[in-house]
């Protein structure tokens, strides 16, 4: 009956443990975003194809994109799950000088809205590293081969 009663209450504290660890994983930060997006004015000022069904596509691209950037980065430790969690809404912007990809911030849009440059004209986004890299240049602006040269 001992025996019984000490397998009883160690399996009772291992719950109670596993419990607590859901708990704890479930409060901290994942490297998963919680993002919308939609592309600005900045097309159809530039002449570019801005039909609603064209940029609902673009936008949506845009963001499943930038969304698997942010979670290779952060699975990789080049971002931090409270990076991540700051992404919530995507701007999608053309930017008829860019040469690369941009992403930044508007500090009058508020701290979770991002804007994602590039000249994408009648085209579709950048191909996937090219995410990363925006990324990147994000975090640590000061990095070779980010900012004005």
């Amino acid at each position: 009956m001992r025996r019984a009663r000490g397998a009883f209450l160690s399996g009772f504290l291992l719950l109670a443990a596993c419990a607590g660890l859901d708990r704890a994983e479930a409060a901290s930060p994942s490297c998963t975003p919680s993002l919308t997006a939609s592309a600005d004015g900045s097309f159809a000022q530039a002449g570019w194809n801005s039909t609603p069904a064209r940029l609902s596509r673009l936008a949506a691209l845009t963001r499943d994109r930038f969304a698997a950037a942010a979670r290779r980065l952060c699975a990789a430790g080049v971002l931090k799950p409270t990076d991540v969690a700051r992404f919530r809404r995507l701007v999608v912007q053309n930017g008829e000088g860019a040469t690369e990809p941009l992403v930044y911030q508007d500090p009058p849009m508020g701290p979770s809205v991002f804007i994602f440059q590039f000249a994408f004209q009648d085209g579709g986004p950048p191909e996937p590293a090219a995410f990363e890299q925006a990324l990147r240049c994000w975090k640590y602006p000061k990095r070779a081969g980010c900012g004005e040269d």
